[in-house]
């Protein structure tokens, strides 16, 4: 029987960015507006951060990584906790719960 651990996985960088810039599939418009609340001003030199990041079960004697499950997915990314570990049959240490504020980073 082999033991999954939960692990949350990302990678993140930056990309040059000026005022006018559209180059993100995301809406500057409310980037703009978090910048200029917190700033008070919108600076003429600054980046854009992007990056991905997911969480997934990981083997522990392979090391491959498996996806969770949509309940799992669905109770971590609605602040939910989940055990840190678990076995293929599903059953898990509870001892150790997990939220989407703790874990692993691997890249």
């Amino acid at each position: 029987m082999s033991k999954w651990n939960l692990k949350v996985v990302e990678n993140a960088g930056e990309l040059r960015a000026v005022a006018e810039s559209e180059e993100l599939s995301v809406p500057t418009k409310t980037l703009f507006a978090d910048i200029k609340a917190q700033l008070m001003f919108i600076p003429k030199n600054f980046s854009w951060t992007v990056g991905w990041k997911t969480y997934v079960w990981q083997e522990e004697k392979t090391g491959r990584f498996k996806d969770l499950s949509e309940d799992e997915y669905h109770t971590l990314s609605h602040g939910g906790t989940l055990p840190d570990s678990r076995d293929d049959d599903g059953s898990s240490d509870e001892s150790k719960p997990h939220t989407t504020n703790e874990g692993g980073n691997t890249q």
